[in-house]
């Protein structure tokens, strides 16, 4: 099954409106962050009471990186456990570092430098790497990033160095999140997610919770998932999926492994009860395959506005008009103006 509301929160949905570019992002939008319970995040004291004292390392950032402009080019910084500080500029989230409970935040104190603080018995070689995937830190974007020079409603993708999006610390986090996007509206999507997260996560050393793993909700019944997170009939997918990645059946690490075909992988992807083309093209642009289109109505009502001056086109019409694209048809999209 697929979308056919609003679901993850775009350049053309109220959640996200045009939050994506940072800088420009209209007081009303974070009127509405602040409405939506987003609290103020403070760096973690490094004389806690905790059983574990926060640490801290620095990584370097891409050149123009923008920490509030990642964040806001994808709505995740809105769903539980994930908390963005605004004024602060700190997005925090509480996960399971090598089946750790751990307190994570990331903050950008000069244009150079991500500072990544934790708490919690994570080594730190695996809390710089969920860093890195959490912001993309690695990916190569300066193709995409060229070819945005040109058209009009790009243009401020070359300009700010835009292309990255917000990504949880794992795959299952994403993968789970983008099931919770299916047939829904945005509000659906973030009350699943926090159920989710109050239900079944761990608590970490400052008491957060984390996104449940695998391992933790394979042990509940999908009637069980149904009833505490409200999921519907995702209950069932969300089930199959836990059981199939502890029985060793599903292994999700293979789908970020670049070597594969893109083609191979998205038929991989169909084959997850639940998951239908846009859930597909949604987590192929989570591991930074951007081949397809995330087909549902936010993205066909986008089309039908700016190229096709408001009279819906078929879906085939609305997919060739970012066919030119290639592989980086969905970023295309993403950030068009």
């Amino acid at each position: 099954m697929d979308s056919q509301t609003p679901s993850v929160p775009s350049a053309r949905s109220p959640v996200r409106s045009r939050e994506r570019s940072g800088p420009d992002v209209p007081e009303s939008n974070r009127s509405r962050r602040a409405e939506a319970g987003v609290a103020r995040i403070r760096p973690m004291s490094h004389a806690t009471t905790e059983p574990f004292a926060s640490r801290q390392i620095r990584l370097t950032a891409p050149p123009r990186f923008d920490l509030e402009a990642v964040v806001h080019a994808h709505g995740w910084w809105n769903l539980p456990p994930f908390r963005w500080d605004e004024a602060g500029g700190v997005i925090a989230t509480a996960a399971e570092i090598d089946d750790l409970p751990t307190d994570l935040s990331l903050s950008q104190p000069s244009p150079l430098r991500i500072l990544v603080e934790w708490t919690g018995a994570a080594a730190e070689p695996a809390v710089a790497s969920v860093a890195r995937r959490m912001l993309m830190l690695d990916s190569d974007l300066a193709e995409f990033q060229r070819r945005c020079a040109r058209p009009r409603r790009l243009r401020h993708v070359v300009e700010n160095g835009l292309g990255r999006l917000l990504r949880a610390p794992t795959l299952w986090e994403d993968v789970v999140k983008v099931l919770c996007t299916t047939n829904v509206n945005w509000g659906g999507t973030r009350g699943m997610s926090e159920r989710l997260v109050k239900s079944f996560g761990a608590r970490t050393p400052l008491g957060h919770r984390t996104f449940p793993s695998p391992q933790r909700l394979a042990r509940r019944r999908p009637a069980t998932l149904a009833g505490k997170a409200r999921l519907g009939y995702r209950a069932g997918a969300l089930s199959t999926m836990a059981r199939a990645i502890v029985a060793g059946e599903l292994d999700l690490a293979a789908w970020e492994d670049p070597a594969p075909a893109t083609e191979e992988l998205l038929a991989d992807i169909l084959t997850i009860k639940g998951l239908g083309p846009y859930a597909a093209a949604s987590i192929l642009a989570l591991v930074e395959r951007y081949d397809f289109l995330p087909v549902d109505s936010v993205f066909m009502n986008h089309v039908t506005n700016v190229h096709f001056k408001g009279e819906r086109p078929t879906r085939a019409a609305a997919e060739r008009v970012y066919r030119n694209w290639g592989r980086w048809k969905y970023l295309a999209y993403w950030f068009e103006r």
